[in-house]
């Protein structure tokens, strides 16, 4: 059967089929690596991690995994001159939203009793119980205000779910990589800039460019990435590795050069740091082996819900397995994360999938390329393009001046700016196309 979702819509990993199973494959190794903070207090006795030092446990690398294989696959997706920046903002938001709001409300009501303290009365009646949903749906990250039960580890009881601070990162490297195909229009254009933002920002810690508090050092104006750094820089080499690809599709000495690189790398340990740009070549050729994919052939891709549910559940393994053993936390841990992921899968993904995408994408408007046939640089089309693409693009500028993406008021802020820029440059883009600043119709020749 032919294929025939939009270039926006996700597509069948065509010669990658294994690429859904590293992602299986990384989700399960970030709930191993949470259980060693869960059980144990820190990643000291992470294997990875006690061989390697400090910051390079199992879950690190696979979230950094996470956002290669974003950046490679979404610059697939937007190689393409039907390229459409709304709809395609649209369908991220859908695969994101819906697992995230389940994820959180599931979280929340069913194991709340066990991470609170409280009786299920208690949890349902309780004001808390549904100011914890909201905010941390409209901040997107774990905003909960529980009371918290006793915990292995104090500092951890504040934490219903660890693994939601990467979520708001998702969506600024969306904006990010929509930005730059404004900004550029060409693949090979937009993989040079994403790799030189990926070593800024991989160098910005080391320069004083970044802060992990909520305001500004006295001196100096640096930009607060915050956790950007542990993100953007690999989103950007999986945008950056995307043209090389394309071009030498699984090169062998491309691979043995990432690999000496790598290895290189570690001799100075700087093999995080190396990760960024030399493992999309590895992840990459992973996706071509099609048995990584075998254990989600019953069930789908359950990576996600995989990676949402892991720390809530280890979280409750410990409290209710108190002398277990991080590995023992992580046994225990397996079926009901599996379960939690296939309902979600079930009950929230695949309708949104299978009916709720496809219903709101017939009512999302296209904006045209201006390289398409019959779209002149003066038409309204092209008009709100540019005006949603800047909207983008400045958005994206508005985070690095307001630090947490996370922060409940991060949105509203977005809204904010999204729309008072948007209504600027459509003013200036509506200024021209004033009849003083059109072409001129050619002369015709009788």
């Amino acid at each position: 059967m032919a294929n025939k979702l939009s270039p926006l819509i996700d597509p069948p990993h065509d010669g990658f089929p294994g690429l859904d199973g590293v992602r299986w494959l990384a989700a399960w190794a970030v709930v191993f690596s949470h259980c060693y903070p869960i059980a144990a207090g820190g990643n000291a006795m992470d294997p990875l991690a006690a061989f390697l030092g400090e910051g390079n446990s199992f879950g690190n690398y696979a979230v950094r995994i996470f956002f290669i294989l974003s950046g490679f696959l979404l610059s697939r997706s937007l190689d393409h001159p039907k390229s459409d920046p709304l709809r395609f903002l649209v369908h991220r938001l859908l695969r994101i939203l819906p697992g995230f709001c389940f994820a959180v409300i599931v979280t929340v009501l069913l194991l709340g009793p066990w991470l609170s303290g409280l009786s299920v009365p208690e949890l349902l009646f309780s004001k808390n119980t549904w100011l914890s949903i909201y905010w941390s749906i409209v901040g997107l990250g774990d905003a909960s205000s529980l009371p918290p039960n006793a915990s292995r580890f104090p500092e951890l009881a504040g934490f219903i779910n660890g693994s939601l601070w990467s979520i708001p990162y998702e969506l600024v490297c969306y904006l990010f990589l929509l930005a730059l195909q404004m900004l550029l229009r060409n693949s090979s254009k937009v993989a040079v800039a994403a790799g030189v933002i990926g070593v800024v920002s991989l160098l910005a810690p080391s320069w004083g460019w970044t802060t992990a508090q909520g305001s500004f050092p006295a001196a100096g104006l640096p930009l607060p990435f915050i956790m950007l750094d542990k993100t953007l820089p690999y989103f950007c080499g999986g945008v950056a590795f995307y043209p090389i690809h394309k071009k030498w599709p699984f090169s062998g000495p491309i691979l043995a050069l990432a690999m000496t690189l790598l290895l290189g790398a570690a001799w100075f340990d700087l093999q995080v740091a190396a990760f960024a740009f030399c493992g999309p070549a590895l992840t990459v050729w992973l996706g071509r082996w099609a048995w990584l994919a075998w254990p989600m052939r019953k069930s789908g891709d359950v990576s996600y819900g995989i990676y949402l549910f892991g720390w809530p559940v280890s979280l409750v393994a410990a409290l209710k397995v108190p002398a277990a053993g991080p590995v023992l936390v992580f046994l225990v841990s397996v079926l009901p994360v599996f379960l939690l992921a296939w309902l979600m899968r079930r009950w929230v993904e695949n309708p949104v999938n299978d009916r709720l995408k496809p219903a709101l994408m017939r009512l999302v408007p296209r904006f045209a390329h201006p390289s398409l046939p019959g779209v002149t640089p003066w038409g309204l089309q092209l008009w709100a393009h540019r005006m949603v693409y800047w909207g983008f693009f400045l958005s994206l500028t508005r985070f690095l001046v307001y630090p947490w993406p996370g922060s409940a008021n991060w949105f509203g802020d977005q809204i904010y700016q999204l729309s008072g820029l948007g209504i600027f440059t459509g003013l200036v883009l509506t200024a021209a196309q004033s009849p003083r600043f059109a072409p001129k119709p050619a002369s015709r020749v009788p």
